[in-house]
């Protein structure tokens, strides 16, 4: 059960939803993403499995690749970190021990 003092109830309501795919609707800065992090950050935990956040921006992607490193180093999980950055795309990505990995990657159509 996640701590409802640290999460708003909704953010519980989204790290709770089991369903393959999440509609929501939202506004900017209220921490959905943040709670979408704290889940992808369990989720790989538990299962070994592979998962690429792209963003409108490149900054969007990366916030969220820090905010599973924090829940990493919060959890004392020590998570290898790689940077790819040729001139067309930049890419990132946390590698859980268990082999799970996290990939964020620029908007760009040539990261895809």
């Amino acid at each position: 059960m996640e701590r409802s003092d640290f999460f708003t109830p909704y953010q519980v309501d989204i790290i709770q939803d089991t369903s393959p795919k999440i509609l929501i609707e939202k506004s900017r800065r209220i921490g959905v993403s943040f709670a979408m992090a704290y889940k992808t950050f369990r989720s790989h935990l538990k299962d070994k499995q592979d998962t690429i956040v792209c963003s409108s921006n490149w900054a969007v992607s990366k916030e969220f690749l820090k905010d599973i490193q924090r829940f990493a180093e919060a959890c004392n999980i020590a998570c290898e970190h790689e940077v790819i950055s040729p001139s067309d795309m930049t890419s990132e990505t946390v590698y859980y021990p268990n082999g799970s990995k996290v990939v964020a990657i620029s908007s760009s159509p040539k990261a895809f």
